[in-house]
């Protein structure tokens, strides 16, 4: 039956261009799964569904590489430290809870922001901000897209 979930999650996240690290550890954490596991399993499916994602966006020729590539450069290898830093079980959930709480707020503050207002980034302030939610990605496992979609929209 899990497994038939994390398909159903995977299939409708990836359908927006998400990978669904947030449905998939929340269903986790329902399913009673330590933290230690929550968060490896999560990111090995975020990695299946955003390729995935990704390939069929970029099939679609929907995918603007000149932004995605300096988040991805500094992005992956920052997941990947993350994701070596062992966290203690509640210090896991609480970081998690925190951090998504915090983006749905954004996402909530922004959603009347004028769509004709666009921020320039700077190279510099692209890879930064790669680099900060690709940390923040493999500390929670939860993926990156959650975290830069508010991101994207507060910069507009």
């Amino acid at each position: 039956m899990a497994t038939l979930l994390f398909a159903i999650i995977s299939l409708l996240y990836a359908s927006v261009g998400q990978a669904g690290g947030t449905a998939f550890v929340s269903l986790m954490a329902f399913l009673g799964m330590s933290s230690t596991e929550m968060r490896p399993t999560a990111l090995g499916l975020n990695i299946v569904v955003a390729t995935y994602s990704t390939w069929l966006f970029n099939r679609n020729k929907v995918v603007d590489w000149a932004i995605l590539r300096p988040l991805l450069f500094s992005s992956v290898p920052a997941s990947l430290a993350g994701g070596l830093i062992v966290l203690e079980d509640h210090m896991y959930k609480t970081l998690t809870g925190l951090v998504l709480l915090l983006t749905s707020a954004m996402m909530i503050m922004q959603r009347r922001r004028a769509a004709d207002r666009l921020c320039e980034t700077s190279l510099t302030a692209s890879v930064s901000i790669g680099a900060a939610l690709g940390l923040i990605s493999g500390l929670t496992g939860v993926g990156g897209g959650v975290f830069l979609a508010p991101t994207l929209i507060t910069l507009n």
